[in-house]
């Protein structure tokens, strides 16, 4: 429950960040977790990453957004129900809505590094997944939402699907260029 995974992940974070090429990415969960991590360490005064990719990132535990009812039963790997009782033992008692809990709630600037978001259209959490895109686009942070069709949460990690290999390929691409000093 939280807050322990956002104080590991920090300390990690903090060894971690040093003058150099230092990319984060995280998906699901992960993707919380990457997001609450670096705005601790805004908050600390520690340096951000070079680029952040994000892959179907759980960053709104409030369960709003038409995906986790529309696409119920039609993504393979994740329910409603388990994203709801995930989020409740996450929160563990706490608000939901509080940035803390929900990334996608806190303040981002345009100093937030160039971002890339992949989802597909049979993702329970598409809709998390477009509103933080939009959410970054309005602080002006760089964001790139890629949005793969009939595709479902975190496909990436079936790596004998072709569209998995091409997702992959193109989070490589666009991470790539920000490794250079």
């Amino acid at each position: 429950p939280h807050p322990a995974p956002i104080d590991d992940g920090f300390a990690v974070y903090q060894a971690m960040a040093r003058p150099g090429p230092l990319c984060a990415v995280g998906e699901s969960a992960g993707g919380n977790l990457v997001l609450s991590v670096l705005a601790r360490a805004r908050a600390a005064g520690v340096a951000p990453p070079c680029a952040v990719a994000l892959l179907s990132p759980w960053c709104d535990l409030t369960s709003a957004g038409d995906s986790l009812t529309a696409n119920d039963g039609r993504d393979p790997t994740l329910t409603r129900a388990f994203v709801n009782d995930g989020a409740a033992f996450y929160a563990g008692g706490r608000d939901p809505a509080s940035p803390e809990i929900s990334p996608v709630f806190g303040a981002f600037t345009s100093e937030f590094p160039p971002c890339i978001i992949t989802a597909g259209t049979r993702d329970l959490l598409l809709s998390q997944s477009a509103t933080l895109a939009q959410t970054l686009r309005a602080a002006g942070a760089p964001v790139d939402l890629r949005n793969w069709e009939g595709m479902w949460h975190v496909f990436e990690f079936y790596d004998e699907i072709p569209e998995a290999k091409q997702s992959l390929a193109q989070i490589a691409e666009f991470l790539s260029p920000h490794f250079s000093i």
